[in-house]
């Protein structure tokens, strides 16, 4: 009885270790694929990557001179892309997608295969060519810092210190637009910071009220009624979301 109990607990151990290599060669798989990936979306878009400063935390990516995207040559590729995204101070360097739906792109790659690492993508309920209020952009946080996975770099006091991050270049098919951070925290999994669209003036000052309160650094900068911001969203532990927001100031 003993012996069989022992064989029973052994098959289960050999069968757990086994589903685990899998799920790891999987998680390598998808990762080589998007990184592949990546790089060939930077050589057909035309982006240059600059690295401002030696240390991880400062790495900063960069338009090339003539600040202009190759659009048409993403669309060849995949017609849902809607702009570029850069975060100073990560390796956020990619370009954004746009579909009917937040969940599409959980699990695709800009070439539309599937893949667990997913896409940079806009909430479907954005218009990237006329901002709303809140514009959100969501990624998942990648262990090799792909996708949103440098975003974490934001909660760093290193890169808070260091005056050459701080924001967000956002280029779309009518121009570049540069966004100024103010505010950056991780907390449990809600919907709150979530909404496009207030029905007014006060509803929307409740807003950035709630968001600025929860930030982990003083950025010290005003933000009002009349300004838009733009959400970035992704994974931080199990059940926990990493945000980060920041103001459109050109």
């Amino acid at each position: 009885m003993k012996k069989f109990k022992y064989k029973i607990i052994l098959f289960f151990c050999i069968l757990l270790f086994s589903y685990s290599i899998f799920n790891i060669l999987n998680w390598y798989k998808d990762s080589n694929s998007i990184a592949k990936e990546s790089e060939n979306l930077l050589n057909t878009a035309n982006v240059i990557n600059s690295e401002i400063a030696s240390t991880e935390e400062n790495t900063t990516n960069t338009l090339n001179s003539s600040n202009s995207i190759n659009f048409d040559g993403l669309e060849e590729i995949n017609k849902d892309v809607v702009g570029w995204i850069q975060v100073d101070g990560t390796n956020i360097n990619y370009p954004i997608v746009q579909t009917k739906d937040n969940s599409y792109y959980l699990n695709h790659s800009f070439s539309k295969e599937e893949n667990k690492s997913g896409w940079i993508f806009l909430d479907y309920r954005n218009d990237i060519n006329n901002f709303d209020k809140n514009t959100i952009i969501y990624g998942h946080s990648r262990y090799d810092s792909s996708m949103f996975g440098s975003l974490r770099n934001c909660l760093k006091k290193s890169w808070f210190n260091s005056s050459k991050n701080r924001e967000v270049h956002l280029t779309i098919k009518s121009g570049n637009t540069t966004w100024k951070i103010f505010s950056v925290y991780h907390l449990p999994i809600t919907s709150d910071y979530l909404a496009t669209s207030f029905k007014n003036d006060e509803e929307f000052n409740s807003f950035i009220k709630l968001i600025k309160n929860r930030t982990v650094f003083d950025f010290g900068i005003k933000v009002t009624s009349k300004d838009k911001i733009l959400t970035l969203s992704t994974c931080f532990r199990t059940n926990e979301r990493m945000v980060v927001h920041a103001k459109l100031i050109s």
